[in-house]
This record gives C-alpha cells, structure tokens and sequence, in this order.
C-alpha cells in the first residue's frame, strides 16, 4: 500500500503569474492520494492549476482525491484550476473539487464591527483560510518562512 499527499499553498501579488502542474499515478491496487492547494491572490495576479490523478489498470481500490481553493482579494485578480481524474479502473474512489471566491463581506463586516480595521480584518481571514494549510507543515523553519511570505505579501 502507497500513499501520496502533494500539499501546496500560493499567494500571487501584483502581476505574478505562478502555474502549478502536478501528476499522481496509481499503478498498483490500494493506493491513495491526496492533492490539496490552498491560495491567495491580489491585485493582477494570476494562477493556473493543473492536477491529474491517473489510475491505471489493475489500481484497484485506489482512492485519488484533489481539491484547489482561491481566495481572491481583488477583482483584477484569476484563478483557473483544471483538476482532472484519468480511470481505468472499475473499484476505485476518485473526486476533484476547486473553487474560487472573494472574502464573505458578512464576515469582513463582522469583523471590522468588532473594531479590527479592513486591513487587519482581511489579514485575519486569510490567516483563517491559508492556516489547515501551513499549520500541517512538519518543520517549524518552513511553516514559520510561509507566514513570513504571506505577511509580506499582505503588505505589499
């Protein structure tokens, strides 16, 4: 039994352009994979995501799974996530998910009526969102060198 997890967490500022391509191929039988991309993006920025989970023949009682989510701070800003699942198998599970949206305003609003500033209360929910994310992150160095990214690329 294999088991695979392709974690990754991106933030795009200003006009970045940042493509993600990531592959995982199931050959033998009880397998599994996880895909998860978490993300922020702003002002022009831009990002494409493309995930495949290929299960071959004979991957039986494979389970592939991938899921993309975007936080989007600007209306300038895209996010395009192409997920997508190659079967040739009949007992397998495989699922994709991706989605994209801005900030809920009911929350900003709810947070700002509790006295946090726009700024501060768009950095809360980002910490919110991104946090499954980084916090999963074994090593302390690396976790710690993302909030120090994500922070300079709130303030940008």
């Amino acid at each position: 039994m294999a088991h695979s997890t392709h974690t990754m967490v991106f933030f795009g500022a200003d006009k970045q352009r940042q493509d993600f391509d990531t592959r995982i191929t199931h050959s033998s039988p009880h397998t599994t994979s996880h895909i998860i991309a978490k993300g922020v993006m702003k002002d022009k920025a831009r990002s494409a995501f493309n995930g495949v989970t290929d299960i071959k023949p004979g991957a039986v009682q494979s389970d592939g799974r991938q899921k993309e989510q975007t936080l989007m701070l600007s209306d300038d800003a895209r996010a395009d996530a192409v997920p997508s699942l190659l079967i040739n198998e009949n007992d397998v599970f495989a699922a994709h998910s991706a989605s994209t949206g801005p900030i809920d305003k009911v929350a900003l609003f709810y947070l700002m009526a509790r006295g946090l500033s726009e700024k501060e209360a768009i950095r809360l929910f980002v910490h919110g969102f991104l946090a499954p994310v980084v916090d999963a992150i074994p090593s302390d160095l690396l976790r710690n060198a993302v909030w120090d990214s994500v922070e300079r690329k709130l303030d940008q």
